[in-house]
């Protein structure tokens, strides 16, 4: 009888556990996301008043907890000498996939209202991509717990 109340009880901690993780990666991925939002706002009034070099906000985002490796890997390409375009799409391209699609599809061309009217149109772009990740992540909550909960249930039931 012990053995099955023990099992039971791994079996419901793994199950609590696979919940708790994939929770986790939901908030991780939409802080890293609105943390995204919010830097490319920043960069644009940084660069629109006042009248900051690329490479010095890159630099200082760096430091931020969510997205601050993938600006400090594009700091360092740009003060390689690599251009802003090719820097970024290198930068944002090992990110989750919608997340790479929206940056990595940027026009970072041009002169300095071309550049920020850009990086205001990513931070709405990534705004719609959070909206709908909260919406699905909702969705797939609930079944992830009916799932995990079923399937624990299932195997305590054979272990009785």
């Amino acid at each position: 009888m012990f053995g099955k109340t023990v099992g039971t009880i791994f079996i419901l901690l793994s199950a609590l556990s696979t919940v708790i993780t994939y929770y986790r990666q939901c908030r991780f991925r939409q802080e890293y996301m609105a943390e995204l939002i919010w830097s490319l706002e920043h960069i644009a009034t940084e660069i629109r008043w006042k009248h900051r070099t690329l490479p010095d906000i890159f630099e200082e985002l760096s430091n931020r907890p969510c997205c601050g490796k993938t600006f400090q890997k594009l700091m360092l390409n740009m003060k390689s000498g690599m251009p802003l375009q090719i820097s970024w799409q290198k930068a944002f391209s090992e990110n989750e996939c919608e997340i790479e699609t929206i940056m990595t599809h940027a026009d970072l061309s041009g002169d300095e209202k071309h550049l920020t009217e850009g990086l205001l149109y990513l931070a709405g772009e990534l705004k719609r991509a959070l909206r709908t990740e909260k919406e699905k992540q909702k969705e797939k909550g609930k079944m992830v717990i009916a799932l995990t909960g079923g399937g624990a249930g299932l195997l305590i039931i054979l272990l009785m």
